[in-house]
C-alpha cells in the first residue's frame, strides 16, 4: 500500500483535510456511543420490528410519510435490534453528509482550501442539531437530507461540467434525488432554496447577464428539480390521505382559517427567530443547558474534550496548510474577487428559505429541551457558509485568528455534542435501573395493567411510546399485541386515575385499551433523590415520601398491587435492549424483600434483610426499612424491630405519615401472619411519639 508521504500532493491536501473532517466529528459523537440505547419514538418501531416485523414498520408510516416507513424497515433488516448499530449507522449518515458537502463547496471555491474545510467540519458537528442519539428514528432525518444535500452537488456539478453526458446523467440524479428528500420529509423541500443561490450564483459567475436574463437561466436550470417537487406536492396534497393531525395539510389550513392574522404575524416572528437560533444561540444555548448541572468531573472530561477538539482543528489545519497548493479545478468558474461576501449572502438566504416550509405549516426551531432543534437540519447548510464567511471576511489577512475563531466554533460544538450524549448516557442508565428493578420487583403483570412510572425530572419519559415497548419487550416477550397498557402521569391523567377512566389509545397502528381502574403506579428516585430505589405503591396502605411530587400523593391511593402477579415466574429484561443485570445493591433485596412481603413469606423477608446488613447495604430513603420493619415484626423479634423503628424515627414527619396506617383499630393486612406484629409496630414505631 503507498504511504501517506508517497501520496500526490494535491491529493495527499484532499486526504488530509478528510480526515481532519472525519476525526473531528468522531470526537464530537463516539466516545459514549456504547452508552447510547433507544429514546422517545425509536421505542415504538425497534418493538414493531422486533416483534412482528418489518412490514409492521411500513404499515405504522402509512398514516403520515409511507416512503420514510419503507426506507426504515429497510434500514431494520440491514441493522436488526442492536442499538449500538443504529447509533453507528446514524453516524455514518452524519459522514456522508459532511463528505458531500465538503465536495458541495470545493466545487464552488477550489482555492478556498482552508475555508471549504472549515466550513465541512463546522457542517458535520453543529451543535444545533442534538438529536443524534435518538439515533434510530432519526437515521431517516440524515438520510433525507443527504439526499437532498447530493441533489444540489449535483446540480452544481451540471453546471460546472463540460461534457454533455455528465450534464445529463448529474440533471437527472439531482431530479432523482430532489424527489426522494421531499418524499421522505415534506419540511425538507426549504433545500431548494440554496440550490436557487447556487444556480444563481455559479451562473453568474460563468456569464454575468442581466437581471431577467439571469433569472430565466436560473430557473430554465431550476425547472427539472422544481417539476420533481411538484410532482410530490400534487400527491401530497390531492393524492395522499393523511391520518395524522401534526402533518396534515387541511389541518393546517383549517388553522389559518380560524385565526388568519395570528397565524401571518407569527411567520416573520418565528423566522427571525430561527434564524437566530440557528445561526447564534445553536453555539451557546444547547451548550449551557446541557453543562449547567453537571457535577466537576464530567464537567473537566467534557470541557477537556472540547479543548482538544479545538487543538485538533486550529494544529491540524495548520499542518495541512503547509503543505497545500491552490490550482483552480478544471472547469471551475473563475474565483476572481471576493468570495465571502456572496458565501453569507447564500448562507443567509438559505436559512431564511429553509425555515420557511418549517413556520409555515406552524411547526418552529426550539433548542430548549424539545426535539424542534430537528428543523434546524437544512438551515445548518447556510449556516456553515454564513459563519464561515462571515469569519474570513473579519478576520481578513490573518490565517491564525480565522483558524482561531473556527477552533473556538469548534471547541463549543465538540463540547456540546459530548454533553449531549453524556445526558442521553445517564438517561439509559437511570431507566435500565428502573426496568431492572421493576423487574425484580414484579415477576409478572396481568394482562390489562396499565403502568404508569414517574422518574427524576430529566430522565422522564416523554410519552407513552417510549413506555409500552419496554414494559411489553420484559413482560410479553414476542406478542404481537400491546397486552400491557401504559401512560405518563400528569394533571390530565391524574383525573382519569381518580375518576376512573377508560380510554383507547392508537399509536402509529399499535391500539391497546387502557383502564385507569387498573393502575399500577411506580415511582423511581422522587423520594429521597436519585439514590432511592423504585417503589411500587400498594393504595391500600401507601408508604409515601414528603419528598414526593404532590401528584403522587393525590394518585397513590389508586395503585392496585394485585396487579402484579406474584406466582408467576419472573421474567428477565432482554440484555440486547436493558444491558446486563445491575450488581445486587441495596435496591435488590428492597426489591425482593417488596415481592415476598406482598406474598406474606416474612421469613424470607427476615433472610434478604440480614444478607443486605452483612454488606453495609442500606437505604437513602426511611421508607424503604418498611418491609423489613413488617418481617420482624411477623416473626417475632420485638428487638430487631425496635432496631428499625429507631431509625425511621430520625425523621418525624416521615414517622407520622407511616403510623397513619398503624392507628388502633385499623384492620390488619391480610398477609399478615400474626395479627400481634400490627400492635408490637403500632406500640414500637408509633407509640412514643
Amino acid at each position: 500500500m503507498m504511504r501517506l508521504k508517497q501520496l500526490p500532493r494535491r491529493g495527499n491536501d484532499l486526504f488530509l483535510s478528510c480526515l481532519l473532517i472525519l476525526g473531528l466529528s468522531a470526537l464530537a459523537y463516539l466516545p459514549l456511543i456504547g452508552q447510547m440505547d433507544y429514546y422517545r419514538d425509536d421505542w415504538q418501531v425497534i418493538w414493531s420490528g422486533y416483534t412482528i416485523g418489518p412490514a409492521k414498520i411500513v404499515q405504522m408510516f402509512t398514516i403520515d410519510r409511507p416512503f420514510q416507513g419503507i426506507v426504515y424497515a429497510a434500514n431494520y433488516i440491514l441493522l436488526g435490534a442492536q442499538p449500538l448499530g443504529w447509533h453507528l449507522y446514524a453516524f455514518l449518515q452524519r459522514m456522508i453528509g459532511a463528505l458531500a458537502f465538503f465536495w458541495l463547496v470545493r466545487m464552488l471555491w477550489p482555492r478556498q482550501k482552508t475555508a471549504t474545510v472549515a466550513m465541512a467540519a463546522l457542517f458535520a458537528i453543529y451543535p444545533g442539531f442534538l438529536l443524534m442519539p435518538n439515533a434510530s428514528m432519526h437515521q431517516t432525518l440524515l438520510f433525507g437530507l443527504n439526499l437532498g444535500l447530493l441533489s444540489i452537488c449535483t446540480t452544481v456539478r451540471m453546471l460546472l461540467a463540460r461534457s454533455k453526458t455528465e450534464q445529463t446523467i448529474m440533471l437527472v440524479l439531482s431530479v432523482v434525488l430532489a424527489m426522494g428528500n421531499a418524499f421522505l420529509f415534506e419540511w425538507m423541500i426549504g433545500i431548494e432554496g440554496l440550490r436557487a443561490a447556487l444556480i444563481w450564483y455559479v451562473l453568474k459567475r460563468q456569464q454575468p447577464r442581466r437581471l431577467w436574463p439571469q433569472v430565466k437561466a436560473v430557473f430554465l436550470r431550476w425547472l427539472l428539480p422544481l417539476m420533481g417537487i411538484a410532482v410530490f406536492l400534487f400527491w401530497r396534497v390531492f393524492l395522499f390521505h393523511n391520518l395524522r393531525a401534526g402533518t396534515d395539510l387541511h389541518s393546517l389550513i383549517q388553522d389559518y382559517l380560524a385565526q388568519p392574522a395570528a397565524m401571518v404575524l407569527r411567520i416573520p416572528t418565528e423566522l427571525f427567530k430561527g434564524f437566530w437560533d440557528s445561526t447564534l444561540s445553536a453555539w451557546a444555548v444547547p451548550l449551557y443547558n446541557l453543562t449547567a448541572k453537571m457535577s466537576f468531573l464530567p464537567f473537566f472530561l467534557t470541557v477537556a474534550a472540547g479543548l482538544a477538539g479545538a487543538a485538533l482543528f486550529f494544529f491540524g489545519m495548520r499542518w495541512i496548510v503547509s503543505r497545500m497548493q491552490t490550482p483552480a479545478a478544471e472547469g471551475s468558474p473563475s474565483e476572481a474577487g471576493d468570495w465571502t461576501g456572496p458565501a453569507m449572502l447564500i448562507g443567509a438566504f438559505s436559512i431564511v428559505v429553509a425555515l420557511g416550509p418549517v413556520v409555515l405549516t406552524g411547526r418552529n426551531v426550539t433548542l430548549i429541551g424539545d426535539t424542534f432543534d430537528r428543523y434546524t437540519l437544512t438551515a445548518m447548510l447556510g449556516v456553515a457558509l454564513l459563519v464561515v464567511g462571515g469569519i474570513f471576511k473579519l478576520a481578513e489577512g490573518s490565517l491564525n485568528y480565522r483558524l482561531a475563531a473556527i477552533a473556538l466554533l469548534a471547541g463549543l460544538a465538540i463540547t456540546t455534542h459530548i454533553a449531549n450524549a453524556s445526558s442521553y448516557a445517564d438517561v439509559t442508565a437511570l431507566r435500565r435501573q428502573f426496568w431492572w428493578q421493576l423487574s425484580w420487583r414484579a415477576p409478572d403483570l396481568k394482562t390489562g395493567t396499565l403502568l404508569m412510572p414517574l422518574l427524576p425530572l430529566g430522565y422522564r419519559f416523554n410519552d407513552d411510546f417510549d413506555i409500552f415497548p419496554e414494559a411489553n419487550f420484559i413482560y410479553r416477550p414476542n406478542v404481537q399485541h400491546v397486552q400491557i397498557a401504559v401512560n405518563v402521569l400528569n394533571r390530565d391523567t391524574a383525573k382519569l386515575i381518580v375518576s376512573g377512566g377508560q380510554e383507547d389509545r392508537d399509536m402509529r397502528t399499535n391500539v391497546y385499551h387502557r383502564d385507569y381502574t387498573k393502575l399500577l403506579l411506580a415511582t423511581y428516585g422522587n423520594g429521597s433523590g436519585p439514590q432511592s430505589c423504585m417503589h411500587v405503591y400498594d393504595g391500600n396502605t401507601p408508604e409515601l415520601s414528603l419528598n414526593e411530587e404532590s401528584i403522587i400523593l393525590q394518585v397513590a391511593p389508586f395503585s392496585k398491587i394485585d396487579q402484579i402477579d406474584t406466582n408467576a415466574a419472573p421474567h428477565q429484561p432482554p440484555a440486547i435492549f436493558f444491558g446486563k443485570e445491575p450488581p445486587h445493591t441495596w435496591c435488590y433485596y428492597y426489591q425482593t424483600a417488596s415481592l415476598e412481603r406482598q406474598r406474606g413469606n416474612w421469613q424470607a423477608v427476615v433472610t434478604l434483610g440480614q444478607q443486605a446488613g452483612d454488606q453495609k447495604f442500606a437505604p437513602s430513603d426511611l421508607t424503604e426499612w418498611m418491609p423489613f420493619l413488617e418481617a420482624e415484626a411477623n416473626t417475632g423479634h420485638p428487638d430487631q424491630v425496635k432496631q428499625i423503628a429507631a431509625r425511621i424515627q430520625t425523621d418525624q414527619d416521615l414517622t407520622a405519615s407511616v403510623c397513619q396506617r398503624f392507628k388502633p383499630g385499623s384492620p390488619v393486612p391480610a398477609n399478615y401472619s400474626d395479627p400481634a406484629a400490627f400492635q408490637l409496630i403500632e406500640a414500637t414505631l408509633c407509640g412514643l411519639r
